[in-house]
C-alpha cells in the first residue's frame, strides 16, 4: 500500500493575517503534512464576499513560498477568479502544484492540459458525476469531495458538513480516484479514506478557535463573522494524529479513532501490539 500524502488546506483560516498563514506553514510541517495549500481569492470577489470577506493578495504568494522553502514542505494553491493568467502566475513564482477547486471541475478539461503543462502535478476535486470531465494526464490526481452529495437512494441533497459514511467502494466503481478532500467532521472518516486506498487527503486545518470568527469589515456592524472552513477544519493536534495514525495502517494496524483514559486518542491494533495516539 503506498502511503498517504497529507496536504494541510487552509482555506480561509488565516484571517487575511500574513503572520497567521505563516505559521500555518509551521505548524503543517510541525505535523507531518506533505503539503499546505492556499485559496487564491481576489479581494472583492464574490467568493471572498461569500466567506467574512477573506481575500489573499498576490503580494503574499513569494513570502508564502520563502516560508515553505524554509520548512521544508510544498505550497500550493487552488485559484479562483482568473485561472489561466494565474496559472501563469504561479508558474512565474516557482510554485510546483496547483489545484482546480470543485467549482472549475468541469472546466477542468479546458485548463487541465494547460495546467499540467506548467506544474508537476495537478490536483482536482470531483463528485460521483463527473468522470466525463477529467483531463486524461498522469500529471492530474483527483480527489472526490466528501462535500457533495452521495447515494442516498434517490436523494442527492448536499448537506455541509457532510453526515453521511463516505462509501469508498461505491466512488472507486463511479469515479476513479487517487484521494479525497475530505470535508468531514473530525479525523475518523480520514483513517477510513487511508485504510481504504486513499493515498491523498487534504484536510481543513485551523490553528485554534480565534481563527472561527473575524470581525466584520463594516465598522459601522460590530457582530463577528464565522469564517466559513471553520465548520470543518481540524486542529494540527488531529492532523498529526491522523498521520501518525496513517502509518500504522500502512503498517498493518486496524487502527479506529476512540478514547483512553477518557482523552480521544487514535487506537491502532495488530496482533498482540497496540498504538495510541492521544489528541
Amino acid at each position: 500500500m503506498t502511503k498517504c500524502r497529507f496536504i494541510a488546506e487552509v482555506g480561509s483560516c488565516h484571517l487575511n493575517d500574513l503572520g497567521i498563514a505563516k505559521q500555518f506553514i509551521r505548524e503543517a510541517r510541525k505535523a507531518g503534512a506533505w503539503a499546505v495549500k492556499f485559496q487564491w481569492i481576489d479581494e472583492g470577489s464574490t467568493e471572498s464576499e461569500h466567506n467574512a470577506h477573506i481575500f489573499l493578495p498576490e503580494s503574499w504568494i513569494p513570502e508564502l513560498k520563502k516560508e515553505a522553502d524554509k520548512q521544508d514542505i510544498h505550497l500550493f494553491f487552488s485559484v479562483f477568479g482568473e485561472v489561466d493568467e494565474k496559472m501563469d502566475k504561479l508558474a512565474g513564482y516557482d510554485i510546483k502544484h496547483m489545484k482546480f477547486p470543485f467549482s472549475q471541475r468541469r472546466e477542468n478539461r479546458l485548463h487541465g492540459m494547460r495546467a499540467a503543462q506548467k506544474f508537476d502535478e495537478v490536483f482536482v476535486t470531483v463528485n460521483v458525476e463527473d468522470r466525463g470531465h477529467i483531463a486524461d494526464d498522469p500529471k492530474m490526481t483527483v480527489l472526490y469531495t466528501a462535500a457533495t452529495p452521495m447515494a442516498l437512494g434517490d436523494d442527492f441533497r448536499v448537506l455541509y458538513p457532510p453526515p453521511y459514511e463516505v462509501a469508498f467502494d461505491f466512488l472507486d466503481y463511479r469515479t476513479p480516484f487517487h484521494g479525497l478532500s475530505d470535508h468531514t467532521l473530525g479525523i475518523r472518516q480520514t483513517l477510513k479514506a487511508v485504510a481504504a486506498g486513499c493515498t491523498v487527503i487534504e484536510k481543513h486545518c485551523r490553528l485554534d478557535s480565534t481563527t472561527l470568527w473575524v470581525p466584520h469589515p463594516d465598522p459601522r456592524k460590530d457582530n463577528p463573522q464565522r469564517v466559513h472552513d471553520a465548520a470543518i477544519a481540524i486542529t494540527f493536534e488531529e492532523l498529526g494524529a491522523a498521520i501518525r495514525g496513517s502509518d500504522y495502517i500502512h503498517d498493518g494496524y486496524d487502527v479506529k479513532v476512540g478514547k483512553v483514559g477518557g482523552v480521544r486518542a487514535v487506537v491502532g491494533q495488530k496482533g498482540l501490539s497496540t498504538c495510541v495516539i492521544p489528541f
